[in-house]
């Protein structure tokens, strides 16, 4: 394991999310986003079935399975129950 207290943010991407990365005619790296080892837009995002997982479970859900559930997630609209919600 690597210490916490030896951790640091050396390379921040401030290039505007959704424009970066779809626009490739302007950043060509554009196709990096979801591997490169900057920091971005994907700092605390999280994947579909982990978001899907968590809402079940805020609403009272615990016997299902998001295990193929897939994709990626760019954005999240609130609604006010579990079906609204996924």
């Amino acid at each position: 394991m690597v210490d916490p207290a030896h951790l640091f943010v050396w390379s921040w991407d401030a290039r505007p999310f959704p424009a970066f990365p779809l626009n490739t005619s302007t950043w060509s790296d554009g196709a990096n986003w979801r591997i490169g080892d900057w920091l971005n837009g994907r700092l605390g995002g999280g994947t579909p079935a982990e978001v899907v997982a968590a809402v079940l479970r805020e609403h009272g859900f615990d016997d299902f399975d998001v295990s193929e559930v897939s994709g990626d997630l760019s954005g999240y609209v609130q609604g006010d129950s579990a079906r609204s919600l996924i």
